[in-house]
């Protein structure tokens, strides 16, 4: 058996020896086939001797590797740890696994060796190469490497600017508003841009004329290096205005003496045009005069009329009822008051009685129709602001035109028409007095009723207003006629002053005082011609926001409009509300503007602060009598941040943007549609009704006669008077 082994292994060895012999030939005939040996990926090296070992795998070969930096990022910072993904592919495609590299980062300084082997950690900012080179070689034993490229960039550019600084109150200067800062980058070469052109800048410092519109002023300009993904933004609100009027600096309150122009014109006096009446019967009286004419054609004439007009023994008279058909008044504006021209075509008296004419009576039963004409000058005049309005009838001519008696007895007409006749000097007489006293000597107190309305309507109101963010306020209005102008034939001004005001002392941000448009020269840009026209002064209106902003209605907790449980949101209006007039290329009658609004954010130890830019359509309209404000719901808004303490933040612009339009904005146009509403200055001629009962029903509103405009710092409206009887 054992003779047996050692045969079999002997047999064993001999073959193996053969098989060895056999490779090895084979091996020597394919050592300058190289071609052959790549493609079978094999080793060219020869093969060792036989040790009874068998030979050791061939040597792969490497066509190409790839090196991609992770995490992928367009721009790296420093202190992130990335790691160098390799994959290494044979000549075959194949990839090679456990394949050894070496890398190589250029600038050496860039990066340090992480904690986690193979990872490396930026910690320097600019652009870094890592090539990587397989130690395999590739066929004639070239080096074979690849190269991934990063750029590390903490921080997109930095904005400083110097002036103006936010919240500033700016004169007016050529027009523009020099902003100037400096911009800054740890790495790359920043860019400065606004509204989409770019400024020159010397060594990162800049100096650039901004256009400046009367108002607030809303100034943003954004940097980039070019490689960092974020767009630095830097924003702030001005005003820019002409000058400022000082205000108190204890209490809110704003005066003006020339807050308000009241012009009634030539054509609110006489327009010409004789009253109309519609076909229901109504009467629509558009000036003056028009209302005159029914005044005098329902007057109570008989009233002035005693009952019997004579009752002597030879002479009875009675005069049951004296009508005035067809009156017709024109009225001229005088350099000291007015003229009204009265003119009367049918006036008819019934009469009744008897004369005694050497024993014979004869009937005075029947009527006369006469003509009457009448000029009466009046004198307006204020001696003072405090004094009161004063009408005066200064001169009056009456006169008969012509007289027609209609007597049923012919002997009465022909005692009539003797020129020095009793019974037609008793009947004239009588008509011209009860035409003076009916009606001539009522018009001045008519008038200065008139004046007198307009003068104390807007004496003493009071608006409530509420934000529904804040403390509700009162604001209280004091507009009176300082002095009257008349201009012959042209038009009859009130000059007004006002003052607003709201209780209590002044909180938050104090300020220069109120903005004056550069276009308020002093004169009220009236329209030629008119009938009623109101120039109210934009500074008067801005004095009003600034009494209510700085009663502190803007200074408030904002937590419960924060979609978020912070622990702080102060909201703080740094500039006043404006209201100015449209922008060049802008429909609109009015704008008005909110700026430089800070709201203060504390979360968890974490502050941010934003800044808040709100501009708005406003149309003003007449409504019952009362300017009323209308908003549009698609204002502009701009946030933007203005500090914070920790990389990530509590809020974003857009949020709050949102949170303006959806939750701030809307409580201010309803309390400023619904709140401010400013009274007009009354004309008042309920008195008519006590003259003419019939008159008591006239209704008198204001109409448009064109939209509110803003001309020169003033908001214009003209204005009809519309009487409906």
């Amino acid at each position: 058996m054992k003779n047996k082994i050692l045969f079999l292994i002997a047999i064993f060895v001999l073959a193996a020896c053969g098989d060895d012999e056999s490779t090895s030939t084979q091996r020597s005939n394919n050592d300058n086939n190289v071609n052959n040996v790549a493609d079978m990926g094999g080793d060219t090296r020869p093969a060792p001797e036989n040790n009874n070992q068998p030979p050791p795998p061939p040597r792969p070969i490497v066509k190409y590797l790839t090196v991609d930096i992770t995490p992928g990022r367009s721009v790296y910072t420093t202190g992130l740890n990335v790691l160098p993904e390799v994959q290494i592919y044979d000549i075959q495609g194949e990839l090679i696994d456990g394949a050894g590299f070496e890398v190589t980062i250029d600038p050496p300084t860039a990066t340090m060796p992480a904690e986690t082997e193979g990872r490396f950690t930026l910690i320097e900012e600019g652009g870094i190469e890592f090539t990587v080179c397989a130690t395999l070689l590739g066929l004639d034993d070239e080096q074979i490497c690849d190269t991934d490229y990063i750029v590390v960039d903490d921080n997109p550019p930095t904005i400083e600017i110097t002036a103006p600084m936010p919240g500033d109150q700016l004169d007016a200067n050529g027009g523009v508003i020099t902003v100037e800062g400096t911009v800054s980058d740890t790495n790359g070469v920043p860019r400065l841009f606004r509204e989409g052109q770019e400024i020159p800048l010397d060594n990162g410092a800049f100096s650039v004329d901004v256009p400046a519109e009367f108002g607030i002023n809303h100034i943003e300009l954004q940097a980039t290096d070019g490689i960092n993904a974020t767009t630095t933004t830097a924003a702030l609100d001005v005003i820019w205005a002409g000058s400022y009027e000082p205000v108190s600096d204890t209490q809110p309150l704003y005066s003006d003496p020339r807050a308000l122009v009241f012009r009634l014109g030539q054509n609110f006096m006489d327009d010409g045009v004789k009253t109309m009446r519609e076909q229901d019967g109504t009467f629509v009286t558009k000036d003056l005069a028009d209302v005159l004419e029914l005044l005098l054609t329902y007057v109570d004439l008989q009233s002035q009329i005693p009952d019997p007009v004579v009752n002597s023994s030879g002479f009875q008279l009675r005069v049951p009822s004296v009508t005035a058909g067809k009156p017709r008044i024109e009225v001229d504006i005088t350099d000291t008051g007015m003229d009204l021209f009265i003119q009367i075509d049918e006036l008819t008296a019934v009469t009744e009685g008897g004369i005694d004419l050497e024993g014979q009576v004869i009937s005075l039963d029947g009527s006369i129709d006469a003509k009457f004409s009448a000029l009466a000058s009046i004198s307006v005049s204020k001696a003072s602001p405090t004094a009161p309005v004063v009408v005066n009838l200064d001169q009056l001519a009456l006169a008969v035109e012509s007289v027609t008696p209609n007597f049923v007895a012919p002997e009465a007409n022909a005692i009539f028409t003797l020129a020095q006749s009793v019974l037609r000097t008793t009947l004239e007489d009588l008509l011209r007095d009860a035409i003076e006293g009916a009606f001539v000597d009522q018009l001045p107190a008519l008038i200065q009723d008139l004046f007198t309305t307009l003068d104390t309507s807007l004496r003493g109101q009071s608006l409530d207003l509420d934000l529904g963010l804040g403390t509700p306020v009162t604001l209280n209005l004091d507009l009176g006629i300082d002095s009257l102008t008349t201009t012959f034939r042209s038009a009859i001004d009130a000059e007004m002053s006002g003052q607003c005001s709201v209780d209590g002392n002044i909180v938050g941000p104090t300020s220069r005082g109120v903005a004056l448009d550069p276009g308020d020269t002093g004169t009220v840009p009236l329209f030629e011609s008119s009938r009623i026209q109101i120039g109210l002064r934009g500074a008067f209106a801005n004095g009003l926001l600034h009494t209510i902003w700085s009663a502190g209605v803007l200074e408030l907790d904002a937590r419960d409009q924060i979609p978020l449980n912070v622990e702080r949101a102060d909201l703080s209006a740094k500039l006043p509300p404006i209201i100015r007039g449209p922008k060049q290329g802008v429909d609109g009658a009015l704008v008005v503007q909110l700026g430089q609004v800070e709201l203060d954010v504390e979360l968890l130890g974490s502050r941010e602060k934003y800044g808040v830019f709100i501009e708005t359509g406003m149309e003003l309209v007449l409504v019952d009598n009362a300017l009323t404000v209308q908003v549009s719901d698609t204002p502009v808004i701009r946030t933007w941040l203005i500090s914070k303490s920790d990389d990530d933040t509590i809020l974003n612009p857009g949020v709050l943007e949102d949170l303006v339009l959806s939750l701030v904005y809307p409580q201010l146009i309803d309390a400023v549609s619904n709140g401010l509403a400013l009274e007009l200055p009354a004309l008042d001629l309920s008195g008519l009704g006590n003259l003419a009962p019939p008159l008591a029903n006239l209704v008198l509103n204001f109409n448009e006669v064109r939209p509110i405009d803003y001309r020169d710092g003033h908001i214009m409206i003209d204005a009809e008077l519309e009487g409906r009887l």
